[in-house]
């Protein structure tokens, strides 16, 4: 009896001690199966990782920002890897393939089938950035086009071209910070260029301007000399005639030959700078004047005419209609009306009388522009009467 009680503890040690070592074993078991049906998934898979890589790489090369991608970009090449698409779908509807993710992550099977719905948005930002990259090409080209016209020996180069660079270099300036150094490679010798442009700018249309000055005083000494006939231009007529800003002020007294300037410059105009008669306007103060200028220049196609005749011309033109001209003691008429008949309009002449008109004086008050202006900025617009309430 005590020979089959030791037999039988025994027996359920070995049978505790062989449970044990077969739960230790389960999972270096597990481990070697994992282990050969991983193996057996990446000997399958092997044969597509260099079409998987190929595809990936073709990817990325599509979409550079030196050129569009469009839809027919994307059904190409899903076409040309249709077949690759299909034999990485059959080796994924197998289940043991959903236990090892890792590997196919790591031989870039899932993001090789992502590509087709990362498509969309990859050819929304690549052809952004290409056409960032085309408008900045085309309006540094139109601006380098322009500049070099600006400095070209025949040219005056004005204050509103110079603005209008000015405007341009701001918007590309704008186009590089969106752009940023990623793309800067993609600009080529444009983004040099524009740098150029915006150092010199200011230094080359000052430059340019005096040896356009230069030029044309040298070049028309004859032709100053004689276009009014005996009397040859002065110096000073002559610089205020070759200087063909956007605006010339010319400060000048009574009988100093403003006239004479003025005739001088439409000849030279037209006659050595070729501009249509058609294109130059004549203004004066005076109808009086305005015809002396007509007869004086004698050119035909300019235009000579007062203020007034140009505004009467123009609201014909627009309207179809010739606006009538009131006699010039209409608006006195029409204030001492309104006085007798319209209350509101008395009780506005009369508080501005009273109350308005003592906070500042009148225009010709005034010793300096300065004070004039800080008066009309502390107060105002002073009227008798709102317009508003004539309307």
């Amino acid at each position: 009896m005590e020979i089959i009680i030791t037999y039988l503890i025994y027996a359920g040690i070995a049978f505790v001690v062989a449970l044990i070592l077969i739960a230790l074993s389960l999972p270096l078991i597990e481990s070697v199966l994992n282990d050969y049906e991983k193996a057996k998934i990446e000997r399958e898979i092997r044969p597509l990782i260099p079409q998987i890589k190929k595809a990936l790489k073709e990817f990325n090369n599509l979409f550079k920002p030196d050129k569009r991608v469009s839809l027919g970009h994307k059904i190409a090449f899903m076409q040309k890897y249709k077949s690759l698409t299909n034999s990485i779908h059959e080796l994924l509807s197998q289940e043991k393939y959903q236990k090892f993710n890792p590997v196919l992550d790591y031989f870039g099977v899932y993001k090789y089938l992502s590509l087709e719905d990362a498509f969309l948005d990859k050819t929304i930002e690549n052809n952004k950035i290409y056409d960032s990259i085309q408008s900045f090409k085309n309006q540094e080209a139109e601006l380098r086009r322009k500049y070099n016209y600006y400095l070209s020996p025949s040219h005056y180069f004005t204050y509103s071209e110079f603005e209008s660079a000015n405007s341009t270099i701001s918007k590309l300036d704008s186009l590089l910070n969106k752009l940023k150094y990623s793309y800067i490679c993609y600009l080529g010798e444009e983004a040099n260029d524009l740098a150029v442009i915006k150092r010199d700018i200011d230094y080359c249309r000052e430059k340019y301007n005096k040896k356009f000055i230069q030029n044309e005083l040298t070049n028309n000494k004859s032709y100053f000399d004689t276009v009014l006939g005996e009397y040859p231009l002065d110096s000073q007529q002559r610089d205020s005639i070759v200087k063909l800003e956007d605006n010339c002020l010319v400060i000048a007294s009574a009988g100093s030959g403003k006239t004479s300037t003025i005739q001088g410059k439409v000849k030279y105009l037209v006659e050595k700078r070729n501009i249509e008669p058609s294109k130059i306007l004549l203004i004066t103060y005076t109808k009086k004047a305005a015809n002396e200028l007509h007869s004086r220049i004698k050119i035909d196609g300019i235009t000579s005419c007062t203020f007034h005749k140009l505004a009467k011309d123009i609201i014909a033109k627009v309207t179809g209609r010739v606006p009538t001209i009131c006699d010039s003691d209409l608006p006195l008429n029409i204030f001492h009306s309104l006085i007798k008949t319209n209350e509101s309009f008395l009780h506005a002449v009369n508080n501005y009388i009273i109350n308005q008109q003592s906070l500042m004086g009148l225009e010709h008050d005034y010793n300096d522009a300065f004070t004039y202006f800080e008066d009309r900025k502390k107060y105002g617009i002073q009227a008798q009467f709102l317009v508003i309430g004539l309307c």
